[in-house]
């Protein structure tokens, strides 16, 4: 993921504590994305009586292609005012982020910055780094 979403390794990545994020967000619901090639035919199950309504799978579904995401999807209760209502930020208590994973390429400096400015809270920093005799990558404590 981190050529799609760090800018090439040179950004970083926020873990959160799920059990911590759903005791304090006003969630809908939350789960784990379903990677599969099939789209549930929702009017059907509207249609059928006795079968459950979940119109809401179609917001957890994903290509296969797009599985080693691993992606986990949380909803709130919190809907768009109007249509220019396109983003939000979400508070959260601090102790909801555990650990911040740095790309391959990140700038010592943006490293250290971050260090500085989250200092004297609970989170662990990684850096991402490659493996000797291979292209896997593993996190590594910093």
């Amino acid at each position: 993921m981190w050529s799609h979403y760090a800018n090439s390794h040179t950004g970083f990545c926020v873990r959160y504590n799920l059990d911590v994020l759903a005791d304090n967000l006003d969630l809908f619901h939350h789960q784990d994305t379903e990677y599969t090639t099939e789209i549930p035919d929702i009017l059907s199950r509207m249609m059928n009586e006795g079968e459950e309504n979940r119109s809401e799978d179609l917001l957890y579904i994903k290509a296969p292609d797009w599985s080693y995401e691993q992606e986990y999807r949380l909803l709130l209760n919190d809907f768009a005012e109007d249509s220019n209502d396109r983003s939000r930020c979400v508070e959260h208590p601090p102790e909801a982020v555990d650990r911040i994973y740095f790309g391959l390429n990140a700038d010592p400096r943006d490293i250290d910055r971050l260090g500085n400015a989250l200092e004297g809270r609970d989170i662990d920093f990684f850096q991402m780094q490659r493996g000797r005799r291979s292209i896997e990558l593993f996190a590594c404590r910093i």
